[in-house]
C-alpha cells in the first residue's frame, strides 16, 4: 500500500498526537533477566543478574527501575527457558485455514505430553513433506511455568504481549537476521551461562530442540 503525501502527513500528525508504545523484548534464565529495546535502528540493553535463590519478582522490578525513563508500564515479548517445553513435529494435509486450525488443534490434544488441562500449547506449519502434506511444530509446557512468569511480570509494571521459548526466539533470530542459505538445514549449539542447547533448524523454522 502506498500513501500520497497529504496521507503521510496525516498519518505523521496521529502519531504525534498519540505516539506508539515502545515494545521490548525481555529474556528470562537461569542466570539473569536482560530487557533490549531496537529504536530507530539503536539498540538498548538492561541487564540485571540472577544468582541461586534470587527473587525473580525482586530482579524483575530492578530491570524495570533501569528502563523505567522509556516509559512506566512496559509492553514485552518474553522469550523463556526450553526446558520444560516439549516439541514435536506432526503431519497434516493440505487444508483451508479454519479447517488447518481446527485439525492442529484436535492433533495437539491427541499428542500432549501434558494433560491439556493443565497445559499450553501452540503450533505452526514449518515446512512440507515429500507426500505434499504440511509439516507442522507443536509446542507445549505446563501451564503453571508460564503462569509464574507472567504473574512477576505484571506486578513489575511489564505487559506481556506475547510468550515464546529459547528455542523458538533463537530460530527466529537465524531466519531474520542470517545470512545463511536457509533451504538446507543446520544443527545449531547455543552455548551461554545457562548450559548448551541443540537446536535442529531446516527452512529457517524450528524442527527439534
Amino acid at each position: 500500500m502506498k500513501f500520497n503525501f497529504k496521507n503521510r502527513k496525516i498519518l505523521e500528525f496521529i502519531r504525534l498526537l498519540n505516539p506508539p508504545l515502545k515494545i521490548g523484548g525481555l529474556e528470562i534464565s537461569d542466570s539473569a533477566v536482560r530487557l533490549t529495546f531496537i529504536d530507530n535502528g539503536k539498540i538498548q540493553n538492561f541487564n540485571q543478574p540472577l544468582s541461586p535463590g534470587d527473587d525473580l519478582f525482586t530482579a524483575l522490578k530492578d530491570l524495570h527501575s533501569q528502563a523505567s525513563s522509556i516509559q512506566k508500564t512496559i509492553p514485552v515479548v518474553v522469550s523463556f527457558p526450553s526446558v520444560g517445553v516439549y516439541t514435536q513435529i506432526f503431519n497434516l494435509p493440505l487444508l483451508r485455514d479454519e479447517q488447518l486450525e481446527e485439525a492442529a488443534h484436535l492433533n495437539l490434544t491427541m499428542i500432549s505430553p501434558i494433560d491439556k488441562k493443565t497445559a499450553y500449547f501452540d503450533w505452526q506449519v514449518v515446512g512440507q513433506a515429500s507426500s505434499g502434506s504440511q509439516e507442522v511444530l507443536g509446542a507445549f509446557v505446563e501451564s503453571r511455568i508460564v503462569d509464574g512468569f507472567v504473574a512477576a511480570l505484571q506486578k513489575s509494571n511489564f505487559v506481556v504481549v506475547a510468550v515464546e521459548f529459547s528455542a523458538l526466539s533463537i530460530a527466529r533470530l537465524i531466519k531474520e537476521r542470517s545470512s545463511l542459505d536457509l533451504e538446507k538445514p543446520y544443527l545449531v549449539l547455543s552455548l551461554n551461562n545457562d548450559g548448551i542447547e541443540f537446536l535442529l533448524i531446516r527452512n529457517g523454522n524450528l524442527y527439534f530442540s
